[in-house]
């Protein structure tokens, strides 16, 4: 995901709703086509009845006509050319209802609605049976049998019987379609109807069939026990309709059947067989068949007008249903295409015053890490996250301009205060050159000194053998006591000079370590600076990156600087400590010579009496010579801390070339910070 740029997740952000409307719209728009088809297989289940119902229909008389031709037959009634007529008009009927019948099942469309259905295909089965053995029945009936022996040699052929199982394969079937409408009620409610009515015409003309074969013969408690169950599954039948059938087919059932006085009498006359019971077994039924017959017809009629105007409304609510199944699809198709198109519009005018001022500040960046100029400002305005996107790059803009400016200075003072440290340390440098002149200059006098000394013990020890030598050496010495005397002025004065040399080197030492300070604040100042530039470039992220390395170019040189003035003030805190160690010294010295300046004077003013009591110079030899002696070890004592002084003085020189270089060294560092910052245009 860090990959993609912000215009591609802006794009994915704004076509996942869209996707995800489409899927939704998708499978709104299936849902819709599938229950469009499924009205389409409805259509062609219903269809099933409008060739079913002609068929049970015309079966129906078949069967009616086939009885009234065997039964006259077994009474030796006159067959009559008008039931043979019938006969050949309902066979006819049948034949052709058939033809209509398979030319339906043979459509591939029909047969795979159909065959979908598991009790439609047993179903379907069954009626091809029944259809096959129909030619066989037919010609039982021709000869006017009720039973004969299956030419196929399997059993008897009852050729009433397998009428009777063919229309109820048929009336069956209609139960399974009344299933394949299961999912819509209201073609459900019409088919089961279609159903019950279907049935209970079924079970009207077998009771007619039963109840002419009754008239005919001696009833027997199974026929009898079939009429009250027929009749009792007229009346259940006709109750269930009344429970489902809609309200204007429940008028029309009223107004065609039920309210008919045909219907009335037709019930009655059944009520009445079966309240007389079983005194009716044994006997023919005591009824008029010719009633009968003229009841059954208008009731069939009745029924048909029934069946007729369920077809009609299974018909119009099936068309309702699929008009608006198809309104409902193409609503939702349209209303699927504006809603896309609304939003792919909408999301790309989104999509554009998000990237646009996203482009110009990323251009704006990319400028400014290319030409280093901080005068450029966004020209974003709003009152958005983008425009205080917008006032946040500015800010942080104008900000390292600020920190570059103060740097900048800082860099002058720095370049000025280094220049004054390295002029002051030169300045050491040469005074420290011209102390170790001075030092070896009395180093010289010192050892001149204690060879006179030597000299003197050996004239001391020469006046105990000859005190005219003595004297005439002591003459001879007067004059070199009067050099010695100069010589231990001179070396008194050198070292007043050297101390009063070492003090001024001490002063200016201060001042160094002044100006080192100055240089340690400056370099802090510095480092605190390069910090805040780079926690502002840390907050301006990948932008920020090259802001970010002139800061740590920055704090490593503030670092570096810091570390070259605690050099140098160390260098300093060696050398005060050193030039205090020479001024005791030199204090030491000059106290010693003073003290010889006065014995030497001492001595000068007693050559007098020396040479007028020059006899006491032998008792007093001893004692100068011890003297000397001790004077010979202070002598030493005074040029070993001259040597002292002098590398003391050394060590100052180095540490004040030292300092020279590390001033050089931050000369360097601020020369390459400004040539750094020199490549950032601001004010």
């Amino acid at each position: 995901m860090n990959s993609m740029s912000v215009k591609s997740k802006i794009s994915l952000l704004v076509i996942t709703p869209l996707i995800i409307i489409s899927a939704l719209a998708v499978e709104k728009i299936y849902s819709a086509n599938e229950k469009r088809a499924q009205l389409i297989n409805i259509d062609v289940l219903l269809k099933y009845f409008h060739v079913m119902s002609p068929l049970i229909d015309s079966l129906q008389q078949e069967l009616l006509y086939s009885n009234f031709y065997i039964e006259s037959s077994n009474k030796e009634i006159s067959v009559g050319s008008e039931i043979e007529k019938k006969l050949t008009e309902s066979r006819r009927d049948v034949d052709t209802a058939i033809a209509n019948f398979d030319s339906y099942i043979q459509q591939k469309q029909n047969l795979g609605v159909l065959s979908s259905l598991e009790v439609m295909r047993t179903t379907l089965k069954a009626i091809n049976q029944q259809l096959l053995k129909l030619e066989i029945s037919r010609s039982v009936i021709d000869e006017r049998k009720r039973n004969a022996t299956n030419p196929t040699g399997d059993g008897k052929v009852w050729p009433l019987a397998e009428l009777t199982n063919l229309i109820n394969a048929l009336v069956n079937s209609g139960f399974s379609v009344s299933e394949g409408t299961n999912g819509n009620g209201s073609l459900k409610r019409l088919s089961d109807a279609f159903y019950i009515i279907l049935k209970a015409r079924n079970t009207n003309m077998l009771q007619l069939t039963q109840l002419n074969q009754a008239s005919y013969g001696i009833v027997n408690g199974s026929r009898f026990a079939t009429i009250i169950s027929l009749y009792n599954q007229e009346k259940q039948l006709i109750n269930d309709f009344e429970n489902l059938s809609s309200k204007s087919a429940l008028n029309v059932f009223e107004e065609v059947l039920v309210s008919k006085k045909q219907f009335k009498d037709y019930m009655g006359i059944l009520e009445s067989i079966r309240k007389r019971g079983s005194s009716q077994i044994g006997m023919a039924l005591d009824i008029d068949v010719d009633t009968i017959n003229f009841l059954q017809q208008s009731l069939n009629s009745s029924y048909a007008d029934v069946i007729d105007v369920l077809l009609e409304q299974i018909e119009r609510e099936k068309s309702e249903q699929l008009a608006n199944s198809e309104s409902v699809l193409l609503i939702t198709f349209l209303g699927t295409l504006l809603l896309i198109s609304c939003l792919t519009a909408f999301s790309f005018l989104i999509t554009k015053s998000i990237i646009r001022p996203l482009s110009s500040i990323v251009g704006l960046l990319r400028t400014l890490s290319q030409t280093k100029d901080l005068t450029v400002k966004s020209v974003i305005v709003g009152k958005n996250e983008l425009g205080e996107l917008s006032h946040t790059v500015n800010v942080l803009i104008e900000s390292f301009s600020s920190t570059l400016s103060i740097i900048r200075d800082g860099i002058k003072l720095l370049e000025n205060n280094s220049k004054n440290v390295a002029t002051s340390a030169f300045d050491s440098t040469h005074l420290i050159e011209q102390q170790k002149a001075g030092t070896y200059s009395i180093s010289v006098a010192i050892e001149q000194m204690t060879a006179t000394i030597e000299d003197i013990a050996t004239v001391t020890k020469a006046a105990f053998e000859s005190a005219e030598s003595a004297k005439a050496l002591t003459l001879e010495k007067e004059s070199d006591l009067q050099s010695c005397l100069h010589a231990m002025t001179n070396l008194s004065n050198e070292l007043a000079q050297t101390q009063t040399a070492v003090l001024q080197l001490e002063v200016q030492t201060t001042g160094i370590e002044q100006v080192t300070k100055i240089i340690n604040q400056i370099a802090e100042q510095t480092n605190l600076l390069a910090l805040n530039a780079a926690i502002e470039a840390a907050r301006a992220g990948e932008n920020g990156r090259g802001f970010a390395v002139v800061a740590d170019e920055i704090r490593e040189l503030s670092s570096r600087t810091q570390q070259s003035t605690v050099k140098i003030q160390n260098n300093i805190n060696e050398l005060s400590s050193g030039m205090q160690s020479t001024v005791k010294r030199v204090s030491a010295l000059e106290w010693e010579g003073k003290n010889t300046q006065d014995t030497i004077r001492s001595f000068v003013a007693s050559f007098d009496s020396i040479i007028q009591s020059f006899g006491e110079v032998s008792s007093v030899n001893s004692r100068i010579a011890c003297s000397l002696q001790e004077q010979s070890g202070a002598v030493k004592d005074i040029a070993g801390r001259i040597y002292a002084i002098n590398d003391d003085a050394e060590d100052l020189s180095k540490k004040s070339a030292s300092v020279i270089q590390a001033v050089d060294e931050i000369d360097k560092n601020a020369e390459m910070l400004k040539e750094r910052i020199s490549h950032f245009i601001f004010r």
